[in-house]
């Protein structure tokens, strides 16, 4: 139903502004194949359990950047040591104040820049 009837239009969308952004609060994993073929997707932001959002980082990894909510605190070294070297990502830290914010934005992207 995804490639017959949603598709056709959201690639109709993505065509005339040149890029779409998808925002996905759902359990559709089901759903990423087509995601996937959404022509010029820019961004895709799932807010899912971490064990999910996991599993979306290689997944997407060369379709588009990505922005995930993390549920628990940003696993810092998961985002350093796991996540595929070509995957861009933004990040959005949970943080107390905006120094600790930008403290660990400033460590995953230093240690993933190499």
């Amino acid at each position: 139903l995804f490639a017959e009837f949603f598709l056709p239009e959201v690639n109709y969308l993505s065509k005339r502004y040149d890029g779409l952004g998808v925002h996905c609060c759902a359990h559709a994993r089901h759903q990423w194949q087509g995601l996937n073929q959404i022509t010029h997707l820019k961004l895709i932001n799932l807010v899912q359990p971490d064990t999910v959002i996991k599993k979306a980082y290689p997944y997407f990894a060369e379709t588009c950047c990505q922005m995930h909510q993390w549920h628990d605190t940003l696993p810092v070294d998961y985002l350093i040591n796991h996540i595929p070297e070509k995957t861009h990502i933004v990040l959005n830290p949970p943080a107390r104040s905006r120094y600790e914010a930008e403290t660990t934005c400033e460590t995953v992207n230093q240690a993933r820049s190499g």
